[in-house]
């Protein structure tokens, strides 16, 4: 098997202020708030601050691969026509429902994406035997999608392997840890990161139903 090129890891700004931990927990309660995203406009906003707070992250947004998920997804949801009628040519119709429905899906689904890009990071500890498999699995779910390697359709299994090797070598079964290795609690400059990004998923979507919608 082709030995896999080590890439250098893009400097993670946001882990010198935040704490693993609360840097987790604070993705996990931006969670229902993304999901509560009523317009496609709401979407495209939060998608877009998860996208930020990715690249802070030092983890690289693959575009092509996020534009493929969504026009995928968008396709599939055209099969099935759904409201006013945009296009139609032959057996093929375009309906405005489909088309909206279609893309806040794929939005929906590469949010989530970028989310969990900008919450795991290799520092991340759950405590007992239970945390540790939970927070390896996390790390190897994160490195895929970060990128570190290239996963190629035509040998989907062994270009996956080549990702995992190369997050963590035969033997080794501990998570990377830090650079200092002792733990890291944050500085106070994590609450404000924290409270603008409650503000920017959660503020939006508490004027759009509590206000607008009276």
């Amino acid at each position: 098997m082709k030995k896999p090129v080590k890439k250098k890891r893009r400097p993670d700004r946001l882990a010198r202020i935040m704490n693993p931990t609360v840097r987790f927990w604070t993705g996990v309660s931006l969670i229902p708030g993304f999901f509560l995203s009523s317009s496609l406009e709401l979407l495209l906003l939060h998608c877009l601050v998860f996208a930020v707070a990715v690249v802070l992250a030092g983890k690289r947004i693959r575009v092509f691969y996020y534009a493929m998920m969504i026009l995928s997804i968008t396709l599939f949801h055209l099969l099935n026509p759904v409201g006013r009628v945009l296009w139609e040519l032959g057996p093929v119709t375009l309906t405005a429902g489909a088309l909206e429905q279609g893309l806040m899906k794929g939005f929906t689904l590469s949010g989530l994406v970028l989310l969990s890009l900008f919450s795991v990071t290799p520092d991340l500890r759950f405590p007992g035997r239970l945390g540790g498999m939970l927070a390896r699995t996390m790390y190897y779910f994160e490195e895929i999608l970060n990128g570190r390697g290239r996963l190629e359709v035509r040998n989907i299994i062994g270009s996956m392997d080549s990702v995992l090797m190369q997050a963590l070598p035969p033997g080794d079964e501990s998570v990377p840890e830090t650079e200092s290795g002792t733990r890291f609690r944050g500085t106070v400059l994590q609450f404000p990161v924290i409270i603008l990004l409650e503000v920017l998923v959660w503020g939006p979507v508490v004027f759009f139903f509590f206000i607008v919608g009276l």
